[in-house]
């Protein structure tokens, strides 16, 4: 599972079937987010101003991706 850690207390985590969610390191709360895709999240980073950016697709059918951005 992909994650990408925003600050010292929150890691956004991507997953299958469009999967994204949000832990806080401190709670251990996880929230789900809504991604409005079904094809999986494969890499998330951050640009250390608060965007995160995400990418994904499906790999055994027509390669289609996605490209997610979180501000």
């Amino acid at each position: 599972m992909p994650f990408f850690v925003t600050d010292d207390t929150i890691a956004v985590m991507g997953g299958t079937n469009g999967y994204v969610g949000l832990f806080d390191l401190e709670t251990l709360d996880l929230t789900d987010e809504l991604s409005f895709t079904n094809r999986c999240v494969h890499g998330i980073w951050g640009d250390g101003g608060g965007a995160v950016d995400a990418v994904g697709g499906r790999f055994s059918t027509s390669c289609a991706g996605i490209a997610l951005i979180r501000e």
